[in-house]
């Protein structure tokens, strides 16, 4: 068990006792990494302070030790912050900050390591420490302009945990940071942190060749800082270089054989370059250094599955279920290898005991399939019902799957009796409505789609993708050609780069009789995205034109991408009857 902060109260209760805290740093373990609790030496008040405590003051912080002596931890930590802030006293502000982080409360954390920070200008722990609560809080900027006064004072920093964390910030805070780190860099050129702080946030910017030149200066520096190595090879293995990370990554690890995150950086590079039996040494090397670590059995298990070694796969998931861990994802992948071998039975049983995570939905999927491939479609929709039940946040999501899975199957009436259903439950649900839209197109119910595509526009009148769907179907199913256009450009004043809207305008520009702006869309959207629905329009376009060979070129390559289009079959016989 791990001991808390409170395991040596009497010797801290003496010092309280004696004559207060200390103001004076209180000592600690020097191999500790700042901002964590020093439990085998707890806390030893160097000195009385040379105006001893009020008697209010010493009271509050006797009960706040009798509080956590008793795993009264919040009552602790409040009195000590409240004390720490009445007193401006750095041993105080530092017990606050030890409790906070033991029970998990960041910001108390982060106003106890500002106290601290302010009342111990010169002790570097304390700055380092508020730095990286600094960071923890998301206050990067801040942070890296209170590491640089750290480097400046000679003490260690943090700058790659922040360029590292900086990823998410917006582009402009990002830019900052690294104008921040660059400025440092001319007093500090050869701080390696600096260098890697550097290299991060110039990949942040997408900027790959120069942070990989930095890093490769950074490594003729220090050819063995592993975190040099893993970045360099990381970004190696982002920019599409696999081969030269993983030539990489197999000398490192003969300098540095026990290091985790080198072998699993190259465990996944040769998975990139299609190596799975390699890559699954190295995962196996990883579990026998750390076999209770559920989220390598599980890179293991899911490579063996890719290398189509699926006994070696079933073991490994089996161990995740036998730890009783990752057991959703462990009984979803059993449920696959046990489809595979086609043991339905065994497969519907393990989808069933996926009750959460990600793969709930997945698994639901794969069981919905596999029993209406069977013919046991009602077993399948009384499975979905109780899922509803069970998880009732994800019910439109299986609704939409129940809906889906009958349209594969071509029942297309249970189909609709299920969105009806849904949207009797979620009247204006846009992602239902559309559901039941695009399926009355399938039953030739055009009024019924318009009306569903039309409720949607009223809920959400920028929704691109109704405006498009309801303009395209009346161009193509309908003569109101003007009202089609009117509807498709206001979807391309939404989303002027969607191929489907362009195709979309070049379909009506057709139908209005302007071949050459028709022709300019189409080829256009073809262009962005060789799609058979767009090649069928783009075919049709260049026969009325009298381009047939054109017409013809694009159409046989059309369906040579896509051999089972029968819309592709359909306008060359139409066109071309002969």
């Amino acid at each position: 068990m791990t001991p808390g902060p409170f395991q040596a109260i009497p010797a801290i209760m003496t010092g309280l006792l004696l004559a207060g805290c200390a103001s004076t740093a209180p000592t600690s373990q020097q191999d500790s990494p700042p901002g964590l609790y020093h439990d085998s030496h707890p806390i030893a008040y160097e000195r009385a302070p040379e105006t001893p405590f009020p008697k209010d003051t010493l009271y509050a912080l006797l009960v706040a030790e009798f509080a956590g002596h008793r795993d009264r931890l919040d009552l602790s930590l409040g009195n000590y912050l409240e004390q720490a802030n009445n007193t401006r006293d750095p041993g105080v502000a530092e017990r606050a900050l030890r409790i906070a982080h033991y029970i998990g409360a960041r910001q108390a954390a982060l106003e106890a390591a500002r106290l601290w920070a302010e009342t111990s200008p010169d002790d570097l722990q304390a700055l380092q420490t508020y730095a990286l609560e600094l960071a923890n809080a998301g206050e990067l900027n801040e942070a890296a302009r209170l590491m640089q006064r750290i480097l400046e004072q000679g003490g260690d920093t943090h700058f790659d945990l922040l360029a590292a964390r900086a990823e998410d910030l917006p582009a402009t805070q990002q830019h900052s940071m690294l104008a921040l780190i660059e400025e440092t860099t001319k007093s500090f050129p050869d701080n390696t942190q600096l260098m890697l702080a550097r290299a991060l946030l110039l990949e942040h910017e997408q900027k790959f060749d120069s942070a990989l030149e930095q890093l490769q200066q950074l490594l003729r520096k220090e050819p063995e800082n592993r975190k040099g190595l893993l970045h360099l090879n990381r970004l190696l293995h982002r920019i599409g270089r696999n081969q030269e990370a993983a030539d990489n990554l197999e000398i490192a690890l003969e300098q540095h054989p026990k290091d985790q995150r080198l072998r699993l950086l190259y465990g996944r590079v040769l998975l990139e370059l299609e190596q799975p039996e390699r890559a699954l040494k190295e995962f196996k090397i990883l579990h026998e250094r750390s076999p209770n670590d559920s989220d390598l059995t599980l890179s293991i298990a899911l490579t063996a599955l890719e290398g189509n070694q699926l006994n070696e796969a079933e073991v490994y998931l089996n161990l995740l279920l036998l730890q009783g861990e990752k057991e959703a994802s462990a009984h979803y992948y059993l449920g696959r290898l046990a489809e595979n071998r086609d043991e339905w039975q065994q497969a519907r049983d393990h989808y069933l005991q996926v009750t959460a995570g990600d793969e709930f939905l997945p698994a639901y999927t794969q069981l919905s399939k596999l029993l209406a491939d069977r013919e046991r479609w009602p077993e399948a929709q009384q499975y979905l019902r109780q899922a509803r039940d069970q998880r009732p946040e994800l019910r439109i999501q299986l609704f939409m799957l129940e809906s889906e899975v009958l349209i594969e199957q071509r029942q297309y009436d249970q189909a609709d009796t299920a969105l009806d259903k849904a949207l009797e439950l979620y009247p204006r649900n846009t992602s239902l409505l559309y559901a039941r839209a695009m399926l009355a197109e399938k039953n030739d119910d055009l009024e019924k789609l318009e009306q569903d595509l039309r409720t949607i526009i009223s809920i959400d009148a920028d929704n691109a993708i109704a405006l498009n769907a309801l303009g395209y179907t009346l161009a193509d199913r309908t003569d109101r050609y003007q009202e089609a256009a009117e509807l498709i450009r206001r979807a391309m004043a939404l989303n002027p780069n969607d191929p489907a809207v362009i195709d979309s305008m070049g379909w009506v520009e057709f139908r209005l009789g302007n071949l050459q702006q028709s022709l300019q869309y189409l080829q256009q959207a073809y262009g962005m995205m060789p799609d058979h629905e767009i090649a069928a329009h783009l075919v049709e376009v260049l026969w009325v034109m009298d381009q047939r060979q054109q017409a013809r070129q694009v159409w046989q390559e059309a369906l040579q991408k896509n051999p089972d289009s029968e819309l592709l079959k359909a306008v060359m016989e139409r066109l071309n009857p002969s």
